[in-house]
């Protein structure tokens, strides 16, 4: 039996941000395609400052109806190979139009304790998209204006029985 966390393509879509307000955002999100299901394999956010925040919340949130209305980043294949497949989901930068939490399950609470804040599961803990699913990274009112972030995640298809 296959493991379903360690398979499909694998995708990375970074960010950094010239200037951040002092408002709550959704740092990252992501859409998965409507063909395929999506596993996150690791979230990555930094402030490139000495002036971090002391600490600042962050909250996964799975299932929300509505996308982020921020610009899309493009997702690269890690590989990078010529004919390497392109990724199917959307991914955005930060935003402070926040998505409503109404539909949403919140994954993850927790906070940074430095400049650096790594979500990175073990194979059999990574949360999974399903289909046309939503996922917005949140972090609390920030202090300081750039962040920087990255998050890797793979495509892994719809399995015939589901």
């Amino acid at each position: 039996m296959s493991d379903i966390h360690n398979r499909g393509p694998i995708y990375t879509a970074s960010f950094q941000t010239p200037a951040l307000t002092t408002n709550a955002h959704d740092a990252i999100g992501i859409l998965a395609p409507t063909n395929s299901r999506v596993v996150i394999h690791e979230i990555a956010l930094a402030f490139p400052s000495s002036e971090a925040p002391d600490r600042l919340g962050v909250h996964l949130l799975r299932g929300s109806t509505a996308s982020s209305t921020s610009v899309a980043i493009t997702p690269v294949h890690i590989h990078g190979w010529t004919g390497a497949p392109t990724a199917g989901s959307s991914v955005t930068l930060p935003c402070t139009t926040l998505v409503s939490t109404t539909s949403a399950v919140r994954l993850q609470a927790d906070a940074f304790w430095d400049n650096v804040w790594r979500f990175m599961p073990e194979p059999g803990m990574r949360p999974i998209l399903e289909v046309s699913q939503r996922m917005h990274v949140r972090i609390t009112a920030p202090s300081t204006p750039r962040l920087n972030g990255t998050l890797t995640f793979s495509e892994i298809g719809k399995p015939a029985s589901t």
